[in-house]
């Protein structure tokens, strides 16, 4: 544990993962380390959000900031408005789609044409039913001709098609959390854990399904039967690991399980 919370507070994860790992399978009982994997997992996934986030939105700006330096004005103000799209709380991407906006104002021949451009891409994500990036363009289009009708019908359209889409959402959300929260109450966890990670693909932004996954798997921790083996074993490739327990009756097996950790200690795939 000691080990662990030092590569834990050093923001060393993997390793600090590993380490609370190996102190769950010395005392399966213990939830600490269950509680620290769950927090790191976390971690790592918001993590890895954030760096896809802002390595679009930092080629989405290179882009148009080369656009622009060509004069190439319609084109720029579509990637500063991808640009923004990504990371809306940024303030460079706005202030650059003004300065477009002016410039494209002085010049009406390539209004028209900005104009052009941004509503075909706009119809072609709303067949695509890329209704977010749909609604961007046809607001941006109608900024630029306020006077123009088409994009502004669009938009209601567009708007109605995200409301239906997020009730979708909403509906098999709710429909995974029943599933699991009716397979933890008759204790069959592993179509628990199964329902709540399907309503995390769903709605990754909800944390009930991450704290009753956890929940769950304190739960199989505290009760668990026996810990057939609590030292590390290696296996070597190609060969079998055979490991014997007193099975479970018949009549108790519903709500037990068994688990193995495995990991890889070589370079290659397994």
């Amino acid at each position: 544990i000691a080990y662990a919370d030092k590569h834990f507070n050093n923001q060393d994860y993997t390793d600090a993962k590993y380490e609370y790992q190996v102190a769950n399978s010395i005392k399966a009982d213990e939830t600490y380390p269950l509680e620290r994997i769950a927090e790191i997992e976390k971690i790592i996934a918001e993590k890895a959000i954030q760096a896809d986030i802002r390595n679009r939105y930092n080629s989405s700006i290179e882009v148009a900031d080369g656009l622009f330096r060509e004069n190439n004005y319609v084109e720029a103000l579509l990637a500063y408005e991808e640009a923004r799209s990504i990371k809306p709380d940024e303030t460079y991407a706005a202030g650059q789609i003004q300065i477009v906006k002016r410039k494209l104002s002085e010049q009406e021949t390539d209004n028209q044409q900005a104009y052009d451009l941004i509503i075909s891409k706009a119809d072609h994500y709303f067949n695509e039913e890329d209704y977010s990036m749909a609604k961007l363009n046809y607001t941006t289009a109608s900024q630029l001709k306020p006077n123009e009708v088409y994009p502004i019908d669009r938009l209601k359209e567009v708007n109605d098609m995200i409301l239906m889409q997020r009730q979708f959402l909403q509906e098999n959300y709710d429909k995974a959390i029943a599933d699991a929260d009716k397979y933890f109450a008759t204790r069959v966890y592993d179509n628990a854990i199964e329902s709540d990670r399907n309503a995390a693909v769903v709605k990754p932004e909800e944390e009930y399904p991450a704290a009753m996954i956890a929940r769950i798997l304190k739960i199989l921790s505290e009760r668990a039967i026996i810990d057939i083996n609590h030292e590390p074993i290696l296996i070597p490739n190609n060969t079998t690991q055979k490991f014997t327990f007193v099975p479970v009756q018949v009549q108790n097996r519903k709500g037990n399980y068994i688990f193995f950790k495995a990991r890889n200690k070589s370079d290659k795939e397994y």
